[in-house]
Parts: C-alpha cells; structure tokens; sequence
C-alpha cells in the first residue's frame, strides 16, 4: 500500500468509525508515517538529553535505496515487523523450507489467529498507553501490508523473484523495457521484482513466481478487504475506549462502492490522493467538520518536536522543543520500539520464528 492507502484511507475509515479529525489524524499519520521513519542517527541535544529514533522503513526515497538490498539485520527488524509480517503457517506456501515458509506474508483478519491478529490482540490492550493512537496506526499499517504483499518474505530470498510480470492496462513492450533496465537490479527483497505494482490499488496483475507457479492478482479486491478488516479494528477499538468516541459513525456497508470505485480508478500516487481528498471534502463519506481536509507532510511532527539550528563550524544543532515528551514524534518512536519488540519477541517466537 502506498499514501493514499495508508494516510487517506485510514484516515477516512477512523472518522467513519466515530472518531473526531484530531485522533483519526494522529492514526492516519502514525500509520503513513510507518513508510517514512528511516533516518535511525541518535539526536544529541544542546539543551541536554539523548534520543534514538526506532527506524521502520528502508531509505527508498533514493534512487540508490531503491536498488540497494537491505542487510539481514534491517530485514528482521525492520521489514517484517513492519511491512511483511509473518503468517507463521509452514504448511504451504512457495519455499522448500519450513521456516521461510513461515516467514511467508498472509492475509490476516480480526481473530483469525494469525501473528498479526495477537499483535492486533496486544495493541487493543495497550489502547490506555499515552503512545494508543500512534501504536493503532502502526498496527493498521502492517494489517494492511499483510494483504498487499502477501506471498512475499521480508528478507532477500529467491523465494521473491517477480517473473513473467503481466500488469493490466501495460503493453508487453513496457514492462520487457523495465525488466532489461531495471529487473535485474532490484534486490530480491519483499515485492522489490514487481517495484511499486503490489501496492497501487487499482492494478491487475499476474507474475510467475521461482518455482514457475502463476499468480493472478487483483489489488482492487486486495484493497477492499484490507478497508474492511481496518475498519473492523477500529471499530472495536472504540467498543473498548468509547471515550475516544465522537459521534456516531457510519457503517462500512454504505460507503464501501464509493472505496471501490476510487480504488479502480488510476493515476500517479499524488493524483489518486487528490481524489481522496476531494471526496472527503464534498462529504461523501461522512459530513466533514468546516475546514476538514487532512494533508500528510512527512517532516510536520519532527519540527514540531525538535528545533534544528545549522553551525558552520558544527553543522545541524538539535534543541528539543517544551513539548517533546507529549509530542507525536517522541510517542511515534515510543510506540514503534513496543510493536517492534511484542513482534519480535512475544508473537514470532510462538510460530517458531527465532528473530528478537
């Protein structure tokens, strides 16, 4: 999944639910942000005291991060916690394996037993923590992950090879140019084969995977489940923190077609955000408040934590701002480093998955 999944769909599904603006911001935002937090160098303070942000995501924002194969380490700390968890299931899947049959992502659902319904069960405990709202966003990224890049290993496996890629829509001759420029140079970590096709909703796709097994896909159907079991969490979410409750809400089924038919619709990523945006505001889905219409800026909760200063001598200064233990940045990382370590350490271990 990409922003318009991530943020403004999130987003949409909180406020439908029965959140205010306020809270389903900090989710949607926690949940984007899972995509963005790659710088992991320690901040040193002028006016004291030390922080190590929790990175959750590989430096694709270069064209180098793009090509350059994530270390083991980043791959079992950082992917599959946070994008391709585990379905902890060795009886199938594509590897010879066990164990990286394991590591194999699956669509999960509320209560359906999965690792990522006992990380979902271990969130809605921790819904009382000052870090709840971020920790929910979090979680939300991940389920979601688990239905777009099912099929997939967290690590640089052979299991990952994208061959044969037939995308609806894209004539032979394009995707043959990509795979002679590209295809060879994209580690085979995650969907990195398939680049960004798993993750844009509208596509029709189909690929051979390396043991020759076709795979038909269609993210639009793909998409409309993970909205579903989204909304699914954070509906009893509110069923046990009702204080977080501001109106009534809505329910899924009246407004699913409307997420269907944004989801088939194509475009760049910024223009199929557009088009989210648009629909929120013309109340589509609920009756915005005056002034509702969340943009995502990826450095916003940074600066509002953290004062950067530039010394010729020194180079970057950090001050941390009055409100830096109660900022959404500090309880983002907060809550990253918990799920991280639950995943790790709490929920993978009982599927035989040795990683923490």
């Amino acid at each position: 999944m990409q922003k318009d999944f991530h943020f403004y769909v999130l987003y949409i599904l909180a406020r439908s639910v029965g959140f205010g603006p306020g809270e389903a911001g900090v989710v949607a935002y926690a949940s984007q942000f899972t995509d963005d937090a790659v710088e992991g160098d320690s901040l040193r303070f002028e006016n004291g005291g030390f922080f190590q942000p929790v990175v959750t995501a590989h430096n694709y924002h270069s064209l180098r991060g793009a090509f350059e194969s994530p270390t083991r380490e980043a791959g079992y700390r950082v992917w599959i916690p946070f994008h391709f968890m585990p379905g902890g299931d060795e009886s199938s899947g594509k590897s010879e394996d066990p164990f990286y049959r394991r590591l194999e992502v699956r669509p999960a659902r509320l209560g359906d037993g999965s690792p990522m319904d006992r990380v979902l069960g271990r969130i809605l405990e921790a819904g009382g923590r000052s870090y709840g709202l971020h920790l929910l966003g979090i979680a939300l990224h991940v389920l979601a992950d688990t239905w777009s890049h099912q099929g997939f290993i967290g690590l640089t496996r052979p299991e990952n090879e994208v061959d044969d890629l037939e995308v609806e829509g894209e004539g032979r001759g394009f995707w043959e140019f990509l795979k002679e420029e590209f295809h060879d140079l994209a580690p085979k970590t995650g969907h990195a084969e398939a680049l960004t096709i798993p993750d844009e909703p509208y596509r029709r796709w189909s690929y051979r995977d390396f043991r020759g097994d076709r795979h038909e896909i269609d993210n639009v159907e793909r998409c409309l489940s993970a909205a579903r079991e989204c909304y699914r969490v954070l509906s009893v979410w509110l069923e046990k923190y009702p204080g977080w409750r501001r109106w009534v809400g809505r329910p899924l089924e009246e407004i699913e077609s409307l997420f269907g038919e944004l989801f088939e619709a194509s475009g760049d990523l910024e223009e199929r955000c557009r088009r989210w945006r648009k629909a929120l505001r013309e109340g589509r889905f609920f009756d915005p408040e005056p002034g509702e219409e969340p943009v995502y800026r990826r450095g916003a909760w940074f600066r509002q934590a953290v004062e950067v200063e530039f010394d010729e001598e020194t180079g970057l200064r950090y001050r941390w701002r009055r409100n830096f233990n109660r900022s959404h940045w500090r309880l983002f990382h907060a809550a990253a480093a918990y799920h991280r370590f639950v995943v790790l350490n709490e929920i993978l271990p009982g599927v035989g998955v040795v990683c923490g």
